[in-house]
């Protein structure tokens, strides 16, 4: 922030003056570049990397003054980013891809996966539903921007579940778990850490709840990713390259000391408690982000037969004609090094 002249400084004379403009210069040439990014959802604990990234200083020391928002829902994320209204977005890499699918002239492009597996799932009060053939003639609450209704007719492909004979039930993120509570819905879509630790904060112990995962029924889609519009890529690499350098120290950093990274949320959102927040990103990174393929290969490995499967296979799912190139919907041109990438030691 540039300081206003004081009376002091224009009584020095012109000599003053140029000696203030000398000193002030080196200020200027250390002006960080304005980065506006959004989040899917709240300040949680599993994303809570990036903003203890911005209080530790690894984006500050990649020259980036990065705001980051909450959101309300993968879809939303990647629409910001396709309008313009944010630089880089963070959200489910299937949601990512079915849209750019779609609107390949307006590209939002995956450069950072850091959930190497998606999250998505039924959630329920157990007892309710045993099997993914049970979600069959229920009502799920499934607010439309979320990554999980999003995806399920991918799921009910992978299960052979007919979907026609599911109720989804669009409401508001924040009635989405109280609907299951009370029984108005027999189950909820979303990401399993997401439903099911809000559903503990309404009350419901974790052990009486129960879910169906996506990737139990076969699917192997990519889960959270990092990503902006493919112009933006192309225009501004360096801050690409350089939000991705930064998020690597956060994640490892979280992964490190979650508890430290965790309260940077709860200072964000006060609402949000430890008691909650550490055991969403305890199951988000066993489920998600140290899987077999990040252990071997570090966080952001993306396998392109993996990837081309995955993209045809969303594709078939939602009737898109043209499949499109895999350099559309992801880029490894901005990936840190490897040795940022690694899971630390006891992970």
């Amino acid at each position: 922030m540039t300081r206003p002249f004081s009376r002091r400084t224009f009584g020095l004379g012109l000599a003053g003056v140029a000696a203030a403009g000398a000193l002030a210069a080196p200020a200027l040439a250390q002006a960080k570049t304005r980065v506006k990014f959004t989040l899917d959802v709240d300040f949680w604990g599993p994303q809570s990397n990036f903003l203890y990234g911005v209080e530790k200083g690894f984006f500050s020391d990649e020259g980036l003054d990065v705001q980051v928002d909450g959101g309300a829902g993968s879809g939303q994320a990647v629409t910001r980013v396709a309008q313009g209204t944010y630089d880089i977005g963070f959200g489910d890499f299937g949601t990512l891809a079915r849209f750019t699918a779609t609107n390949p002239a307006t590209a939002v492009t995956s450069f950072f996966v850091l959930w190497d597996l998606l999250q998505h799932g039924i959630v329920f009060k157990k007892g309710v539903i045993r099997s993914a053939k049970d979600i069959e003639g229920k009502t799920l609450a499934a607010p439309e921007p979320d990554a999980g209704r999003q995806m399920f007719p991918l799921f009910a492909r992978a299960a052979g579940i007919d979907p026609s004979k599911v109720t989804l039930r669009h409401i508001d993120f924040p009635l989405r778990e109280t609907l299951v509570v009370r029984g108005e819905a027999q189950g909820a879509t979303g990401f399993v850490s997401s439903v099911a630790l809000n559903m503990v904060r309404a009350g419901v112990p974790l052990d009486q709840i129960g879910w169906i995962s996506y990737a139990s029924v076969g699917i192997d889609l990519f889960g959270s990713t990092i990503f902006a519009r493919k112009d933006f890529l192309e225009k501004s690499p360096e801050i690409a390259r350089g939000f991705a350098r930064a998020t690597a120290r956060s994640m490892q950093a979280m992964m490190a000391d979650p508890r430290a990274s965790i309260q940077a949320a709860v200072r964000r959102q006060p609402l949000n408690t430890m008691e909650v927040e550490l055991p969403r990103y305890q199951m988000v990174l066993e489920q998600s982000i140290a899987t077999p393929t990040t252990r071997a290969n570090g966080i952001g490995h993306v396998d392109a037969a993996r990837l081309t499967k995955n993209i045809v296979a969303l594709c078939e799912t939602f009737s898109i004609p043209q499949v499109p190139a895999n350099d559309l919907i992801y880029t490894n041109a901005f990936l840190p090094p490897a040795e940022l990438r690694k899971l630390p030691s006891g992970v």
